[in-house]
């Protein structure tokens, strides 16, 4: 919370690691600095709705190439090595995305 900027948004996309904060959480810090916070899940979307996403999200996919959005990659495995990276994930160790790489 402490990250947050004063007027800032906190999005929150799904639960992977489940819908309970894994210490306290201090809302205190969220009223002070006037964040707003939302929440959703795609999981409730239809299929039109997904499809528009995805349709705005392209539009962003040259911001990607230029350098100026990245995707934090936080670990790479080898696909023979899945259950280490699930369990990686599972755990709620990571920060940012993992990677399965293919040797074709």
């Amino acid at each position: 919370m402490r990250c947050i900027a004063i007027d800032g948004r906190l999005q929150l996309t799904g639960m992977l690691g489940g819908g309970v904060t894994p210490g306290p959480t201090n809302i205190g810090t969220l009223l002070a600095k006037r964040a707003v916070v939302m929440g959703t899940t795609l999981r409730s979307r239809s299929p039109e709705y997904k499809h528009c996403l995805i349709k705005e999200f392209s539009g962003c996919l040259p911001l990607f190439t230029s350098g100026a959005l990245h995707v934090n990659i936080d670990s790479v495995y080898p696909f023979e090595k899945v259950v280490e990276a699930h369990e990686r994930m599972k755990n709620s160790i990571n920060v940012g995305k993992i990677l399965l790489a293919w040797t074709i």
